[in-house]
């Protein structure tokens, strides 16, 4: 399977991008490149072996427990909000 142009220009069409073909050119060579090397992967025969979810026998636990630290009430949570619905606060669309 290979990318073409068109898919370049409609992704970014998507994600609100504005690129040249020069752009969509670049991107396709490096996306073509980035999909040889996954086909590489793909080739590599792995019947027998078994799945792996971690590498390792053991896990770090190097993370901090979650602690509350600060609480914010909900109504001055609410206070502080430019817009509100009840107990919702409304925010703006950002996406087409």
């Amino acid at each position: 399977m290979k990318i073409k142009k068109d898919l370049i220009f409609e992704l970014a069409e998507d994600i609100m991008l504005e690129i040249t073909d020069k752009e969509a050119e670049d991107f396709l060579k490096i996306e073509n490149q980035l999909l040889e090397k996954f086909n590489k992967a793909y080739a590599i025969n792995i019947e027998g072996v078994e799945p792996s979810h971690y590498c390792f026998d053991y896990a770090n636990t190097f993370l901090r427990d979650d602690d509350d630290i600060r609480k914010i009430d909900k109504q001055d949570f609410l206070k502080n909000a430019p817009k509100k619905d009840n107990d919702y606060v409304v925010i703006e669309k950002v996406v087409k």
